[in-house]
């Protein structure tokens, strides 16, 4: 797809690297840039087809595995997160303060995870790396909040799911005055 315009270029039949590289060879003139999943066929046909061009990873991917506990990753996707954290000094600062959010939510009472939220803030309120910070300033914000998400087990998630299957049936229906238009 064309990040500028929107436009899908191609479609492609099957996900091995022949088959995307066959894809992409269609416009290797134009293409300077590429956003890609981890998919590793897909990294080495972009790296085989556009030599100059800058591959970047999909921001959604990135993030999945920098969120993951790194037990539920493959060694693969652990050490990828490795080198992104040599590489970039923001993304290293943010995945330690999510690993360390973790210890918070390990807190098995209100005075343990008191603590460990305060040494979490004293460590990352004032941290040089502005997603880190503000991440930092909004559990200050919902602290009292936030403790007793630590110790009690519920969750909204049933009713934001229910909300999501109401809004996307708004849309889908959007334009339909009456039934009998469906």
């Amino acid at each position: 797809m064309d990040a500028s315009t929107g436009q899908v270029l191609e479609f492609v039949e099957g996900k091995n690297e022949d088959a995307v590289m066959e894809a992409l060879q269609l416009f290797v003139e134009t293409i300077t840039d590429v956003v890609s999943d981890l998919a590793p066929a897909m990294s080495k046909a972009i790296e085989k087809t556009y030599l100059n061009a800058t591959h970047i990873m999909d921001h959604f991917y990135v993030t999945r595995l920098v969120s993951q506990r790194p037990e539920h990753l493959t060694e693969e996707e652990r050490q990828k997160v490795r080198e992104w954290c040599q590489e970039d000094a923001p993304l290293r600062h943010l995945y330690q303060s999510l690993q360390h959010l973790r210890d918070i939510l390990k807190s098995e009472t209100k005075k343990q995870a008191n603590i460990r939220l305060k040494q979490w803030l004293d460590r990352y309120l004032f941290n040089d790396y502005a997603v880190v910070k503000n991440i930092a300033k909004t559990l200050v914000t919902r602290r009292e909040a936030l403790l007793p998400c630590v110790l009690f087990p519920y969750s909204n998630g049933i009713m934001e799911g229910t909300n999501n299957k109401i809004k996307r049936s708004k849309r889908r229906v959007y334009g339909y005055r009456n039934i009998q238009l469906w």
